[in-house]
């Protein structure tokens, strides 16, 4: 594969390397803590997870999806068919 050339470095950077765009993008969705409580719960399971990180962890990951999903599959909907927010 040919190195792009150095003009195509100055006009568009990013273009010219995908990957650090790419890794930027991942570190936004996906932060250094996270990629922690990944490594923890791949090396040691649920249960060396929890007895790290202890409960309130686990309660807050249950509760960020429970709010998370009531409000994309019930208020969402709901104020749609209200016709409150114009789809």
């Amino acid at each position: 594969m040919s190195k792009p050339s150095k003009q195509a470095e100055q006009i568009a950077p990013e273009a010219a390397r995908p990957g650090r765009v790419r890794r930027s993008l991942s570190y936004l969705f996906n932060p250094g803590f996270i990629q922690d409580w990944r490594a923890i719960w791949k090396e040691r399971g649920f249960r060396g997870f929890v007895r790290e990180k202890g409960w309130r962890i686990v309660a807050a990951i249950i509760l960020y999806y429970l709010v998370r999903d009531s409000l994309l599959y019930l208020v969402l909907p709901y104020l749609a068919a209200r016709g409150l927010l114009k789809c």
